[in-house]
């Protein structure tokens, strides 16, 4: 996750039936990366946790990238 970065700053926002986030990263050789995602449901809200948890995913695998 962002803890694996030298830097992560975040930003994250919802309204109905959207949630969006993005991040800033700094690893730690110094390269810097910009993450942003967003999710629309026009059915209904987005769930939060399976939002968060995909992008968990996406951080850690930036953090392990050479």
């Amino acid at each position: 996750g962002a803890r694996e970065f030298a830097y992560a700053g975040h930003k994250g926002g919802s309204g109905p039936g959207a949630l969006a986030a993005a991040w800033l990263l700094e690893d730690k050789k110094g390269r810097w990366t910009c993450l942003a995602a967003a999710w629309n449901d026009g059915a209904g809200d987005p769930a939060p946790g399976e939002f968060y948890g995909l992008l968990d995913g996406v951080l850690a695998a930036l953090a392990s990238a050479d």
